[in-house]
């Protein structure tokens, strides 16, 4: 499945027309587990895109889709890799205005297997290598590691992430060094 040129309108009030411009996406599907309701995605792409996060004067965020009218199905989603190519994500009014992707992806060879990713993007002018792998998981914890490296900069990050964002869990250690660039 392939898209390009395509928009997706944004939330009344917000700080563009536009939440997302899409330059390119393409979508490679697993055929036969459609036919049991479960949607398989060996890989997505997004390319040239732009997508803004914002929320509203109430605090309602712009990304938060409804379900629609249909109803629940029985089957899930699986996808195996995503890559994202010069693509931007805007953040008005946050901490962070803009992250350019210079190329990212995100994958797992199988369903147990550790999610990895890597990457370039530059936040807010600072450009930086990421690379990070999560899981699989045991004991209703995941390992994590991570690392980023700039110019002058390298952070380290080791220890374990609870299954849900809320749950106790978290064991962390971090490690930083930074040099001066010149």
């Amino acid at each position: 499945i392939a898209v390009a040129d395509a928009t997706v309108s944004n939330i009344p009030g917000g700080s563009r027309p536009n939440f997302a411009r899409i330059g390119r996406l393409e979508v490679t599907l697993a055929l036969l587990p459609l036919l049991s309701g479960r949607v398989e995605i060996d890989s997505l792409l997004l390319a040239d895109a732009e997508i803004v996060v914002e929320r509203d004067a109430e605090g309602r965020p712009n990304w938060a889709f409804s379900r629609g009218g249909g109803g629940s199905s029985p089957g899930g989603l699986s996808i195996a890799a995503i890559d994202i190519e010069s693509s931007r994500i805007l953040m008005p009014g946050g901490a962070v205005s803009a992250i350019d992707i210079r190329s990212l992806r995100v994958a797992r060879d199988e369903p147990g297997d550790p999610l990895e990713l890597d990457g370039d993007v530059v936040i807010d002018g600072e450009a930086l290598s990421v690379s990070a792998e999560l899981g699989p998981e045991a004991a209703g914890t995941m390992p994590l590691r991570a690392t980023v490296r700039g110019d002058g900069l390298r952070i380290a990050l080791r220890g374990t992430w609870p299954r849900g964002m809320s749950e106790p869990g978290w064991s962390l250690a971090l490690e930083a060094e930074a040099t001066d660039g010149a």
